[in-house]
């Protein structure tokens, strides 16, 4: 097993005491029935959906969509009347950043499987650490990203097995649930265009080819095809304009 590896397990039983053996394969790994891993994973991330007095509100799209944008855009207009806070996954707390540093560097080669599970370590930790904390206090919650970006990104970008990928982010979400997720849509050609304009690195991501970017537009798709709880917002639009969409979408649900 790889170091990335390691670190990926090592964030990831944090949280459990489950052991997984790796042995860089393909297929099921030496010593480990998949079943008996994914039922384990299942058992302990059943999801029990839990009300708290905060919402919690998550942001998705691909790279350039301006989901970014609309997140901090969305933090000033709604805390003039509300407690907001706002945070993103990789990255939402300092060792989330770390490892953003290594999921988002395209330098560092990485397995999918190490890469999926590095982003599963960083949203067990933000959950416990700073999603769940902020919606016991009341606060509305909004992440730049949560569970639907690994199931686009490494289930349908990267063709990673999703049914491990769902189990897990079970398991790390616990009790937490997005009460609205805004899923903000633009077409492939115009995010490219955004992205190939930015003067700042281009990360992992934003570096694929335009392949893998259909791939993963197609897989939020896919996702969404039977969710009752994703507004899609056409962000082709002025900014001004995809807020007051969410905004709208958000009242509705009194707040």
């Amino acid at each position: 097993m790889n170091q990335l590896s390691i670190l990926a397990l090592s964030g990831l039983l944090v949280v459990g005491n489950t052991t997984i053996t790796d042995t860089n394969k393909t297929h099921t790994p030496k010593g480990a029935n998949l079943e008996k891993i994914l039922q384990a994973f299942k058992h302990k991330g059943s999801h029990v959906k839990k009300e708290f007095p905060g919402i919690l509100i998550c942001i998705e799209g691909i790279d350039g969509s301006g989901k970014s944008t609309l997140a901090q855009e969305l933090k000033k207009e709604l805390q003039k009347e509300h407690v907001v806070t706002l945070t993103k996954e990789p990255g939402g707390t300092p060792f989330g950043q770390r490892i953003r540093s290594i999921t988002q560097n395209k330098d560092i080669p990485l397995s999918q499987k190490a890469e999926y599970l590095l982003f599963a370590a960083d949203r067990a930790h933000h959950i416990d650490t700073v999603v769940r904390p902020a919606l016991q206090k009341g606060n509305i919650v909004i992440s730049d990203r949560m569970i639907d970006s690994s199931v686009a990104y490494q289930g349908y970008g990267r063709r990673t097995s999703i049914e491990p990928i769902n189990a897990i982010n079970k398991w790390t979400l616990g009790d937490v649930w997005p009460k609205i997720t805004l899923f903000v849509d633009v077409p492939l050609d115009v995010a490219i265009e955004r992205i190939t304009k930015r003067a700042d690195k281009k990360t992992r991501y934003e570096t694929e080819k335009k392949e893998f970017m259909q791939r993963v537009r197609d897989g939020f798709y896919a996702i969404y095809k039977t969710r009752d709880d994703v507004y899609t917002i056409d962000g082709t639009q002025e900014i001004h304009d995809v807020v007051k969409d969410a905004l709208t979408v958000i009242k509705k649900h009194g707040f």
